[in-house]
C-alpha cells in the first residue's frame, strides 16, 4: 500500500506542479458588449454611459480593438442608437438583442453563399462567436435545447467539407447537412431572439 501511495505522488506530482489556468478565447465585440449590457442593465441606478460605451467604445479584452457598434449594419446602428439615447432597458434589450440576432443570421446566410470556399468556416467562425453571447443563457435555462444546438453547430462545421493534409482526409461540402443544421439554429434563435414582443424586463 505504501509503494502504492509513493508511485501516485510520483505520477501526480510533475502535473500539479506545471498546472496553468486554461485562458479564456477573447470575446467578440458584439457578444461583450451585449453581455456587459445585460450585466449592467439590471443595475439601479442603470449606468448608462458605461452601457453606451461599452458599444461606442471598443470593449477591453475583446478579439478586435473595435467598437461593436461599428461593425453592425447601417440600420442596425441606428436603431441601437436610438434606443441608447431612451435610457430606456427594455428598448436597449431589445435592440441589444437583435443586433446580435441579426449579426449570427447574416454570417450563416453568407457562409452558405461561400460553401465549399475557406470563406465558408471564417462566416461559421464568426457565427459561432456571436452566439457565445447567448450559449450561457440557453445552457442554463433550456439545457435540451442547448445540446440540440451544440450538435447541429458541430454538424454545420463537418458540413463545410475539408481539403485535409497534403490531400489526406479530404471531404466536399455538403449543402444539405449545412441547412439543416442552419434551420435548427435559425429556428430557435428566431423563436428566442427575435419574437414579435419580448418578455418586458422588470429590473
Amino acid at each position: 500500500m505504501k509503494r502504492l501511495l509513493t508511485l501516485l505522488v510520483l505520477i501526480l506530482a510533475p502535473t500539479a506542479g506545471t498546472a496553468t489556468a486554461v485562458k479564456q478565447t477573447p470575446w467578440a465585440p458584439e457578444a461583450a458588449a451585449y453581455r456587459l449590457t445585460l450585466f449592467m442593465g439590471n443595475l439601479s441606478p442603470a449606468p448608462w454611459q458605461k452601457i453606451e460605451d461599452s458599444w461606442k467604445n471598443p470593449v477591453a479584452g475583446a478579439s478586435h480593438e473595435a467598437a461593436a457598434l461599428s461593425r453592425l449594419s447601417p440600420a442596425l446602428q441606428a436603431e441601437l442608437r436610438a434606443a441608447l439615447e431612451t435610457e430606456d432597458r427594455q428598448e436597449i434589450f431589445e435592440a441589444a438583442t437583435l443586433a446580435v440576432h441579426q449579426g449570427i443570421m447574416s454570417h450563416l446566410a453568407a457562409a452558405a453563399e461561400a460553401l465549399g470556399t475557406a470563406e465558408a468556416a471564417l462566416e461559421v467562425g464568426q457565427a459561432q462567436a456571436l452566439y457565445r453571447a447567448f450559449e450561457d443563457g440557453i445552457k442554463a435555462a433550456d439545457p435540451q435545447a442547448y445540446r440540440s444546438l451544440g450538435l447541429a453547430w458541430l454538424q454545420m462545421n463537418s458540413a463545410l467539407g475539408s481539403k485535409g493534409v497534403l490531400g489526406s482526409g479530404a471531404h466536399n461540402s455538403n449543402a444539405e447537412g449545412f441547412s439543416a443544421a442552419r434551420a435548427t439554429i435559425a429556428a430557435y434563435l428566431n423563436a428566442n431572439y427575435a419574437p414579435a414582443d419580448f418578455a418586458i424586463r422588470t429590473s
